[in-house]
């Protein structure tokens, strides 16, 4: 009955993990339902066909690209995340808090690996424009060992992760991930950003360079963003649940949507780079003109 699912017990709170934060009675009473189904319904249209058609490229090509690994990974992990979504929008709507639960531990698996593709995937552009010799070395032999070692240690953190959101017990590694990615990012922007300001040599073959590493910056760029704004959310919510504020429930259930723009922005990126994503391509290259 709705009496037992407003007094069953609540979670422990969390700075930017909002799905533990207060209890799941906030996604099955109004109008917080309506939001959470809208969430449900807008991330399983958009990332379904988006997910599929990035796999139907990737499987194209015989051998996968060094840059697009951490993508296709990604790819896979937010269609888990879609399965934990249609779990979770049947739990809502049937008004069953455990079909919501096991939904919503489904959905969370992808938090890791969001977080940790896409610092990775900046890690590799800032590589690829500041230490240039160092990362055509890694493309190969011992630099392939490493990708695999950190794509199958992200994969153990999502288990590890998905399994214990239940338990309170990931509160202070959910918090110091998103921090230590940020700082990361961070630097990895800064970084590239002064490769691009930098005078250098002319020649043939200079112009495009110059242009690949706009490019990279402008991804770099794009994810910082996102991580930014992630965590900014994370501190506006932890403010209203602190006080005590009436709207803090309203706040945890619209903060499950700023999960779509991490959710796009890799599968969007990658679009972009193969000539795919034609309405976006005007944009990007405002982008990039603007880092001159």
């Amino acid at each position: 009955t709705n009496t037992e699912i407003m007094n069953h017990k609540k979670l422990p709170n969390n700075l930017v993990n909002p799905i533990t934060a207060s209890g799941y009675d906030c996604y099955i009473a109004h109008p917080t339902r309506f939001i959470f189904i809208t969430f449900t319904v807008t991330q399983v249209a958009l990332l379904s066909p988006l997910c599929a058609s990035i796999l139907y490229l990737g499987l194209q090509q015989l051998q996968q690209s060094h840059s697009d690994c951490f993508t296709y990974h990604m790819v896979v992990m937010e269609l888990i995340g879609v399965f934990g979504c249609i779990v979770s929008f049947t739990g809502v709507c049937m008004k069953h808090l455990e079909i919501l639960k096991a939904g919503l531990q489904v959905f969370w698996f992808t938090w890791y690996g969001q977080i940790s593709f896409h610092t990775l995937t900046c890690v590799q552009r800032y590589l690829a424009v500041v230490h240039p010799v160092t990362y055509r070395c890694l493309r190969k032999g011992r630099g392939i060992r490493i990708r695999n070692i950190c794509i199958g240690c992200i994969w153990m953190l999502c288990f590890g992760g998905a399994g214990g959101v239940n338990t309170g017990k990931y509160v202070y590694l959910d918090s110091s991930l998103m921090a230590l990615s940020s700082v990361i990012v961070l630097f990895c922007s800064v970084s590239v950003l002064c490769v691009l300001v930098r005078p250098g040599p002319g020649g043939p073959g200079s112009e495009r360079a110059d242009q690949s590493k706009r490019k990279a910056f402008c991804t770099i760029l794009v994810i910082l963003g996102i991580l930014m704004f992630r965590f900014c959310f994370g501190l506006v919510w932890v403010f209203f649940d602190i006080s005590g504020n009436a709207a803090e429930c309203m706040l945890l259930t619209c903060g499950i949507c700023i999960n779509i723009p991490s959710s796009l922005v890799l599968p969007l990126l990658f679009l972009q780079r193969r000539g795919k994503l034609w309405c976006c391509k005007s944009i990007y290259k405002l982008c990039c003109d603007s880092s001159d």
